[in-house]
């Protein structure tokens, strides 16, 4: 290895203990004593351990309420972004149909101008949407960018393989 290869490790190997090192320390904090944190006797290694901390945070049916719409929302909106950047990525690979340079443009052009927060509330508010659970999916169901990165996957597949399926 050359004398540069070493420094991209090197650089490498501190950016990892920068991004690590804060999340050993709140690992270690909350497997901690109290009275160990307060005589501040933790830094990386916990001491005094105890799992008190997560007794009471688990015990609670809302943290647990939390995790699980949580979990479900984040399957909800992948395979509801998935379903529309697909559903909105094929056709566009396609030259007979008309339009398609139009909408793409329009499509585009959404992506670098964005109407911004304000307005996005009162369409939502509009819709009756606020205190729905819909408003936290349909918003970020399509991503402009996604689309164009299926596009191209779309592109990539040869036409007599697009043809015989």
């Amino acid at each position: 290895m050359k004398i540069g290869d070493w420094v991209v490790v090197f650089i490498c190997v501190i950016l990892i203990f920068i991004c690590v090192l804060p999340i050993l320390t709140v690992l270690a904090r909350s497997l901690s004593s109290a009275d160990a944190l307060i005589k501040s006797k933790v830094l990386f290694l916990p001491v005094d351990l105890n799992f008190d901390a997560y007794k009471t945070v688990l015990s609670d049916s809302k943290f647990i309420w939390s995790i699980a719409w949580t979990a479900i929302l984040t399957v909800i909106c992948t395979c509801a972004s998935l379903f529309m950047t697909v559903l909105c990525a094929y056709p566009l690979i396609y030259d007979n149909l008309k339009g398609r340079k139009i909408f793409s443009t329009i499509m585009i052009i959404t992506m670098y101008f964005n109407a911004g927060m304000i307005p996005n509330y009162l369409l939502l508010k509009d819709l009756s949407l606020l205190n729905h659970p819909a408003v936290l999916v349909i918003p970020g169901v399509l991503s402009v960018f996604n689309m164009i990165i299926m596009r191209s996957f779309f592109y990539g597949i040869p036409v007599s393989l697009r043809e015989s399926a």
